[in-house]
């Protein structure tokens, strides 16, 4: 079994303005607070805080985001077309 976490991430999301609303659905007349949409950046910082210092801290791997991940893919698949596995 793998004791690796990979966390593949980009700082970016965190300035990304996800708004306040209600999304897929309908505003409801009942609620008189308009919420941030749960993949909001001070969620998101949260949870990468989480990662980052909480008790899977050390399984962490690090990685560069996205491009990263694109290259791991690649390297994966083109292992695979190698090796037939």
């Amino acid at each position: 079994m793998n004791d690796r976490l990979a966390v593949f991430f980009d700082s970016c999301v965190f300035e990304h303005d996800t708004g306040k609303g209600f999304f897929e659905a309908q505003a409801s007349p009942y609620l008189p607070v308009i919420e941030t949409h749960p993949e909001n950046s001070d969620r998101l910082r949260n949870m990468y805080g989480e990662l980052k210092e909480g008790p899977l801290a050390y399984m962490q791997e690090d990685t560069d985001g996205i491009d990263d991940l694109i290259n791991r893919m690649r390297s994966s698949h083109q292992m695979a077309a190698t090796t037939g596995e």
